[in-house]
């Protein structure tokens, strides 16, 4: 699994900065239209800010739930890529595979950089699963 990263801020600060979370922390966020929430909030909107001067895009757009459980449904665990790797994601979709956790699995193939357009990467599943 890759680095996992958090924001420092608060609900009401408009500035954020990405630091290292340690492994047990995810990336948290609030709501954003480019993530299918209805609208964007402060915390959101930081977060599109930071990531923005990591010349990352989002890979999971829609409004398909990426977490259904008792309080619920939303689209909270998001998938970012960096600029040169975006293009070369051939798809990318919320897996209805079992997870046993109240987050569904974010499943994306990668064109292969000698082959793109020909051969695809191995299928690599991402799943924010509680410990």
């Amino acid at each position: 699994m890759g680095d996992v990263w958090k924001t420092t801020t608060n609900r009401s600060s408009r500035n954020a900065q990405l630091t290292p979370a340690s492994p047990k922390q995810c990336l948290t966020a609030d709501s954003a239209t480019e993530w299918g929430s209805r609208e964007t909030k402060p915390r959101g909107r930081a977060l599109l800010n930071a990531l923005a001067t990591l010349d990352v895009l989002l890979q999971n757009t829609g409004s398909e739930p990426t977490y259904v459980g008792e309080q619920g449904e939303s689209v909270i665990d998001l998938t970012f890529a960096s600029v040169s790797l975006y293009n070369r994601v051939g798809s990318c979709r919320i897996s209805d595979v079992y997870t046993s956790s109240d987050h569904k699995a974010i499943v994306y193939e990668i064109l292969l950089e000698e082959n793109q357009g020909v051969g695809r990467a191995p299928l690599v599943e991402h799943t924010n699963s509680r410990q």
